[in-house]
C-alpha cells in the first residue's frame, strides 16, 4: 500500500529500498537459529527416531541481492504506474500542442505589427513572378542552403524526438525529461547571444561549420556515456546547445545574404521568395526526420509503451541519439565548405549595392 501511493520513482525506490530491509530484518529475526534440528516422533517398534538435518542459516543479502530485489520491485511498480502515466501523456501533449499554438499566433500577430520593411526592392523593378523564379534558379548558394536546411533538421529532428526515448528508456530518468530539454534550450538562447561577437571575428560561414561541426561531433559522447552518469548527459546536452544555438540564426542570415548574391548577381530583389524557399527547406527536414526516426526505430524493433526495450531496439535508440545525427550535423558543416558568400566576398556584394542604389537614387542606370 505504501508503495501504491507513490507517483516519483526516486520516492518509490526509496520506498522500496526501506520495506525490503524492514522486510529482510523481520525474516532473520524469526528464523530459526542454526543448528537447530527436529527429531521424528516414534511410536512403532519397528521404526527408529531420526533426527531432521539442523536448518542452515537464513542468507544475507548482498549488495548486488539488494538491488536485484529494487529492480524486480521497480518492474511491478511500473505495471501499476506506467499504464496510467501513458494515458496521461496522451492527453498532456495534444494540450500542451494547443498552448503553443495559442502562443505562437500571438507572438506572429506581434511580429506583424511592429515590424517594418528595412530592404527594399529597386525602385524600377516591376512584379513578376516569372523573372523572380529564374533569379532563383540561377542563384547557385541557393541550391546548397536549401540542401543544408534538409540534412542539419533532419539531424536536429533526429536528436530531439529520441531524447524522450533516450531518458526513459536508457537513463531511467522518465522524471527528468522536462530538465534535458531545459537545459539544451537554455544553452542555444546562451549560444545565440554570442553569435554576434563571434560573427565578427571568423565570418557566418566558417563560424557556422565551427559551430555544426564541434557539435556534431560532441554529439557522438551520447554513445558511449553510461546510463548512471546522468548529469553529465546534462552537461553535454547544454554545451552542445550552447555550441550549435548560433546555427538557426546564421543559417537565416545566410539566406539573406543568398537574397543580397541574387540581386547583385541578376539585378532582382526577391528576398521574400528566397525565405519562403528557406523554410520550405527546413519543413521537409522536419517532415523527413520525424518519417525516418519512427521508420528506424520500428527497424530496430522498438515497441510503445512497452516497460522495457530489447537490446536491438536499445541500440536504434542510442544510434538516433548519437551518431545519425552527429553525422548528419558534420555533413551540414561539409556542405557549407562550398558555400561562397563568404565575409570577404559578401563586403564587396555590399559595396557594390550601394553603389548600384546611389546610381539609381541620382538617375543613373545601374548595370547588374
Amino acid at each position: 500500500p505504501l508503495v501504491l501511493k507513490v507517483y516519483k520513482w526516486k520516492e518509490a525506490e526509496a520506498a522500496l529500498f526501506e520495506l525490503k530491509s524492514k522486510g529482510e530484518l523481520l525474516r532473520n529475526a524469526l528464523a530459526p537459529p542454526a543448528g537447530e534440528s527436529a527429531a521424528t516422533d516414534s511410536t512403532n517398534e519397528d521404526t527408529t527416531a531420526v533426527a531432521e538435518a539442523s536448518e542452515p542459516a537464513p542468507k544475507q543479502l548482498t549488495l548486488e541481492d539488494t538491488k536485484t530485489l529494487i529492480e524486480d520491485a521497480k518492474m511491478a511498480v511500473a505495471r501499476v504506474y506506467k499504464p496510467q502515466a501513458l494515458a496521461n501523456a496522451r492527453k498532456g501533449w495534444p494540450l500542451l500542442m494547443a498552448l503553443y499554438g495559442v502562443f505562437a499566433i500571438i507572438f506572429f500577430l506581434i511580429c506583424f505589427g511592429t515590424t517594418k520593411e528595412r530592404v527594399e526592392p529597386p525602385a524600377k523593378q516591376d512584379t513578376d513572378p516569372i523573372k523572380d523564379w529564374k533569379s532563383i534558379l540561377s542563384n547557385g548558394p541557393w541550391y546548397l542552403m536549401f540542401v543544408l536546411g534538409v540534412i542539419v533538421i533532419t539531424g536536429f529532428v533526429f536528436r530531439g524526438a529520441t531524447g524522450y526515448y533516450y531518458l526513459v528508456y536508457y537513463l531511467k530518468k522518465q522524471e527528468s525529461v522536462g530538465l534535458f530539454y531545459l537545459t539544451g534550450t537554455l544553452g542555444s538562447v546562451v549560444g545565440v547571444l554570442g553569435m554576434p561577437f563571434f560573427t565578427k571575428f571568423f565570418g557566418k560561414k566558417y563560424l557556422y561549420m565551427l559551430c555544426m561541426g564541434v557539435g556534431g561531433a560532441l554529439t557522438f559522447i551520447y554513445y558511449i556515456i553510461p546510463a548512471e552518469a546522468f548529469w553529465a548527459v546534462l552537461t553535454l546536452n547544454t554545451v552542445i546547445g550552447v555550441i550549435t544555438g548560433p546555427t538557426a540564426a546564421l543559417m537565416f542570415a545566410m539566406f539573406a545574404d543568398v537574397a543580397d548574391f541574387g540581386e547583385w548577381k541578376t539585378g532582382r530583389r526577391t528576398t521574400g521568395l528566397v525565405m519562403a524557399a528557406a523554410m520550405l527547406s527546413l519543413k521537409a527536414g522536419g517532415a523527413l526526420g520525424s518519417l525516418l526516426n519512427g521508420a528506424i526505430l520500428e527497424a530496430f524493433g522498438y515497441v510503445g509503451g512497452a516497460l522495457e526495450q530489447t537490446p536491438q531496439a536499445m541500440l536504434g535508440i542510442l544510434l538516433l541519439m548519437s551518431v545519425i545525427p552527429g553525422l548528419l550535423c558534420i555533413g551540414g558543416a561539409g556542405v557549407v565548405f562550398f558555400y561562397k558568400l563568404d565575409k570577404k566576398t559578401m563586403a564587396k556584394i555590399e559595396v557594390d549595392l550601394k553603389e548600384r542604389k546611389a546610381k539609381e537614387d541620382a538617375g543613373t542606370p545601374a548595370t547588374a
